[in-house]
Parts: C-alpha cells; structure tokens; sequence
C-alpha cells in the first residue's frame, strides 16, 4: 500500500460495498464527505459507522450531492445505469467511479469527462469487517487522471491493484460468481440437509476450511477427493438413494459427480 494524495468522496449506494469500501477509505485517511442511497436510513446507517459522522452529508436525493473530487458509485450491477440516467449536473466535474464486476467502463461516460472503476473481487457483508490489504482490486481508467486517482484509491487500501479492461473483467466476474456465491450455496444446501437429520452443520466449518486452504498449495484439481473422484460407482448411487426426496440437491449431485467423473476419466 502508498500514501497517496487525500481525496474527498461522495459514495452513491450505502450497502455491503459501500460499507466496507468507505470505512477503509476513511481510514487510509480520505474525506468522507457525503453518502447518498434512494433510503435515507441506509445512508445514515453508513454515515453512523464512519469517523466525524456529523460532518458527512446524507441524502436520499442525487441532486443534492455535493461537489468532491471522486464519486464512488456502488450500487447493484443493475441499479447503475438508473442512478446515471439521473446523474446531477454538480457531479460532472469530479472524477466518477463504478465498482460493479459485471459493467463496461463506458456506461459512465455522460457522468464526468473522467470516469473509471474501482471494482474489489471479494464478498461483502454491512458487519463484518474486511482486510483489504490482501484483496484484489482492478481499476480501469477512461484517462490519465482518472487511472491515477482510481489508483491512488484502491493502492492506499490494498496490496494487490490491477488494471483490467472491462471485457476482461466481466470473465473475472463470472468467474468470482462460480467460485464464491455457486460454492455458498451449496453450503447452504448442505448445512440444510443436515439440520434435517438433527446434525449441528457446524461440523462441516473445518472441512471447508481445509478444502479452501488447499488452493493456496495446489490446484483444485490436484485437490480433488471424494467418490466421483475414485469413481466409487456404489457409494454414489447410494447417495442419490438418500436424496430421493431432495430433488434439488440430487439435481445438484448428479451434476457436479458427472463433471467431476468426465475431469478424471
């Protein structure tokens, strides 16, 4: 991480990535200086987390945004090009910034004459803090000075900055979605069935924590166990038996078990 120039911000949107990404700002020492969110109490949620609260502007009107050097635009990938349609004229002459994975770069062009994103790869929730020395953060820049406050942004938190265009980054986006939020939900299932048949799911925390900790030593390949990987064909029909009355997850199960079969036949 650098200590670069001292910016003041104002963050449109104040949910999980808002959040995260405005206490870690303010504390690599930029200005807070306002929050908007459409609910005003999302707004003063945030502003209620932050250092110097009463100095930081809250609202639940775009228009009423005040002048600042960068904006920080971190919204629901689909919520952005509303929120731009709307865009206030005050707000053109600073240096405005998207977070969303999965948007093209261009969707802010009518905002600023300078524009870029500022997108952290990493799952966010409103209380539990994150470290963002170690997260990975791509930037992308329409210009020179863009590229040097979106980099001056993301270097004063975290280690590991990156530029990335924005075709680039939407593979990284789907890719992020099939390694973070598929595997989520297949905890969910999992926790699921086993409160069903009286086992405290908590049992499963260090079998994850093991399988996930692998990957910084070998490949997920490399890693994979399990009956579909020793092709115990009488195991894995005894499963789908017991998941006769689970259909979604024996959908699920056949699934991964004949992808992970075809990976090491």
């Amino acid at each position: 991480m650098i200590t670069p120039t001292n910016y003041s911000i104002t963050f449109v949107g104040a949910g999980r990535l808002a959040t995260q990404l405005a206490i870690a700002l303010q504390q690599a020492n930029h200005e807070i200086k306002a929050i908007y969110s459409k609910t005003l109490r999302s707004a003063e949620e945030l502003q209620h987390r932050l250092q110097d609260c009463k100095n930081i502007e809250v609202t639940d009107s775009l228009k009423e945004i005040p002048v600042t050097d960068v904006y920080i635009v971190a919204v629901a990938d689909n919520a952005l090009p509303e929120v731009l349609a709307s865009w206030p004229e005050q707000a053109k002459g600073g240096v405005v910034l998207h977070t969303a994975g999965s948007q093209d770069i261009e969707l802010l062009h009518t905002a600023s004459e300078h524009y870029g994103v500022l997108y952290p790869m990493q799952t966010f929730s409103k209380d539990k803090l994150v470290d963002f020395r170690d997260v990975y953060i791509y930037i992308e820049s329409n210009d020179v000075t863009s590229g040097k406050i979106a980099y001056d942004l993301a270097s004063s938190i975290s280690n590991n900055v990156n530029r990335l265009s924005s075709a680039d980054r939407k593979h990284l986006h789907l890719g992020a979605v099939v390694a973070c939020n598929f595997s989520n939900h297949l905890y969910e299932l999992a926790f699921s069935y086993l409160s069903e048949h009286g086992i405290n799911p908590e049992c499963l925390l260090s079998l994850i924590d093991e399988t996930s900790s692998k990957l910084h030593e070998i490949s997920p390949h490399e890693g994979q166990t399990g009956p579909a990987r020793r092709h115990d064909e009488s195991v894995i029909q005894e499963h789908l038996s017991m998941l006769e009355n689970h259909a979604e997850l024996r959908a699920f199960y056949e699934m991964f078990t004949e992808s992970i079969i075809r990976k090491f036949s």
